[in-house]
């Protein structure tokens, strides 16, 4: 008996998204979907792909848990989770000028972060393993984030390390949250 189950890696580029999401439901009632990556995707998991819309990017102190937005009230950014197994973000800040100075150059590579790679799920985390960053001290490195999905919210943590956005480096961490786009 041949299975007709779709899987990623054989599928028409063109059907990708249609096989793999249809609006956030499966459209081919199983459990565990196949990518590229060779990783088993549960339901849940396959809600994460598509493209999400920066809402807000926040840091938290740990001692004190307060919250500030070193990058501004609205800042810029998307993050793409494809069916293949790859990930990409962007996430700059509100109030950018164009970089004809050193230093303004300096200030534009201050307020940027930007990466891609391949990605796994686990349980409550994603973890990429960066091919390609704005920091060239994160490639070839895996890079670890918890995520909460609330309906067409998408919410992600950093693990707690030290702050390099706030002065004397405290312990904290970036909490930034997405809208389907």
């Amino acid at each position: 008996m041949h299975d007709a189950t779709p899987r990623a890696d054989n599928a028409h580029p063109a059907n990708l998204m249609v096989i793999c999401n249809l609006d956030g439901n499966m459209p081919y009632p199983r459990q565990f979907w196949q990518t590229n990556a060779g990783a088993n995707l549960s339901e849940r998991d396959a809600k994460l792909h598509g493209s999400w819309r920066l809402v807000s990017f926040e840091t938290e102190a740990r001692d004190s848990k307060e919250r500030s937005r070193p990058w501004g009230a609205n800042p810029n950014g998307c993050l793409v989770f494809g069916s293949d197994g790859r990930m990409m973000v962007l996430v700059t800040a509100t109030a950018r000028e164009p970089g004809n100075t050193d230093e303004k150059l300096a200030a534009l590579f201050r307020t940027l972060m930007a990466y891609t790679g391949r990605y796994r799920i686990d349980e409550d985390r994603f973890i990429t393993k960066i091919d390609s960053s704005w920091n060239e001290a994160w490639n070839g490195s895996e890079q670890e984030r918890f995520y909460k999905l609330d309906g067409d919210m998408l919410h992600v943590f950093t693990a707690w390390m030290p702050n390099p956005l706030a002065p004397g480096n405290p312990i904290g961490r970036g909490i930034l949250s997405f809208r389907r786009d």
